[in-house]
């Protein structure tokens, strides 16, 4: 009987957070009379320690959590690795 179960594939923090970068764009932006898309407003690029500071924020948030893969944790520490490394170049 469990084998008639449809199961979704997990997936990957990457993967999540690209679909919620297209979603905010797709619903964040009108169209002009032309069908071409709005253009978002320029931000500017935030500094390594900002990202930092988001990259530990996201980790208490997961640290919060049950139940949350170690792929989770392992993202956010690749994602630490290259901001540091990023920031002694």
């Amino acid at each position: 009987m469990e084998d008639d179960v449809v199961v979704c594939g997990e997936k990957t923090s990457a993967e999540i957070v690209a679909q919620a970068v297209i979603n905010r764009m797709q619903c964040s932006g009108s169209s002009d009379e032309n069908n071409e898309p709005s253009k978002l407003p320029v931000q500017p690029l935030p500094t390594s320690v900002e990202t930092m500071d988001y990259i530990l924020e996201l980790r208490r948030y997961f640290e919060a959590q049950q139940n949350v893969s170690d792929t989770v944790f392992k993202s956010l520490n690749i994602l630490q690795y290259s901001v540091v490394v990023q920031r002694l170049k």
